[in-house]
């Protein structure tokens, strides 16, 4: 017992130790670099206490860094009062981050913060980050102007943001300034060049630009027709839980359409695409000949075994979809 107070109590000497060095040797950028992946480490492997030691007094001296790094501090405690505190901090000092992230604040309900919902504020903060170059605070402007009255102004300010946005390769900026080409919204109708945009944030793994770009290179529009390549992109949208993407990837298995046929599969990506709550609503808006290709797929599926549906039916209510991180 007493010699596992010992091992405890050296290491929290040697942590205090290691605090002290690194906080009297801050004075250069160097220092400071080494200090703050001390506090990253720190937060990482939930040493809070120690990560805070390490990042107050750089944050005190405005290194925005470490001020940003107090934020996510505090939102792991649920102290959204001192995060907020900090954001402020950091704005004052022209972090773009900070700025959109106080944006984001004051879209948000009341909470106990105190600080209450302020649309105007948060497009001003969002404006500002915006014009600094951060490239999700120009998509958040984007969609304040898309959010209103749908004007002529409205729309060249709206393909103005995206245009931004895009130019930097956010991914959601890219699919919705596609959508603008696509429409001739904001800016002259160019199909070629939607699509091209589109296809862009499909490479990044935007999963609505993934189905989007599926469709169109499976339609070959202002893109070459290619059933194997839309296939592909039906794949990964499915995996990724688009349920648009797996009904169409059912029927291009059913077809054997850029697949080759498989019933079995059909029928999986079938149950799968079933197991959406809004699937009725998503059927009943689709074209006729989708409503036909679904009611051909419940045919196939009753066609089997009892065994052979409870086998497929049980692959289906085992999938899980690969959620990965994605803008917008």
């Amino acid at each position: 017992m007493q010699q596992r107070f010992l091992i405890f109590l050296f290491s929290m000497l040697r942590q205090v130790v290691i605090i002290t060095v690194l906080l009297t040797h801050v004075s250069s950028p160097a220092q400071a670099d080494e200090t703050l992946r001390s506090a990253k480490q720190a937060l990482q492997e939930g040493q809070y206490k120690w990560a805070f030691g390490l990042l107050h007094p750089l944050a005190q001296k405005n290194n925005p860094e470490a001020q940003l790094l107090l934020v996510d501090y505090y939102k792991k405690r649920s102290d959204i009062r001192s995060a907020i505190h900090w954001l402020e901090r950091a704005s004052k000092n022209n972090v773009a981050r900070a700025d959109f992230e106080l944006g984001k604040v004051y879209t948000n309900p009341p909470d106990d913060s105190g600080h209450l919902y302020d649309p105007e504020k948060a497009k001003k903060y969002f404006e500002k980050s915006a014009k600094s170059g951060f490239a999700e605070a120009q998509f958040y402007m984007a969609k304040i102007y898309s959010d209103n009255n749908e004007t002529k102004q409205n729309w060249d300010l709206i393909a103005y943001w995206l245009r931004l946005a895009a130019e930097q390769g956010y991914p959601a900026a890219l699919y919705h300034y596609g959508l603008l080409f696509l429409e001739g919204n904001g800016v002259t109708q160019d199909i070629i060049r939607g699509v091209g945009l589109i296809g862009q944030a499909a490479k990044k793994g935007y999963t609505i630009a993934e189905f989007e770009y599926a469709t169109k290179v499976f339609q070959g529009m202002g893109v070459k027709k290619d059933y194997t390549i839309a296939a592909n992109w039906f794949k990964i949208a499915s995996h990724k839980g688009n349920v648009l993407a797996q009904q169409r990837l059912a029927i291009l298995y059913m077809a054997g359409l850029g697949v080759k046929q498989n019933l079995e599969e059909a029928i999986v990506w079938h149950l799968i695409a079933k197991q959406n709550h809004d699937i009725q609503r998503i059927i009943a808006e689709a074209s006729e000949d989708t409503k036909k290709f679904v009611a051909k797929l419940d045919k196939i599926l009753e066609s089997f075994s009892a065994t052979k549906r409870l086998e497929l039916r049980h692959i289906s209510s085992n999938f899980k979809p690969y959620i990965e991180s994605e803008n917008g």
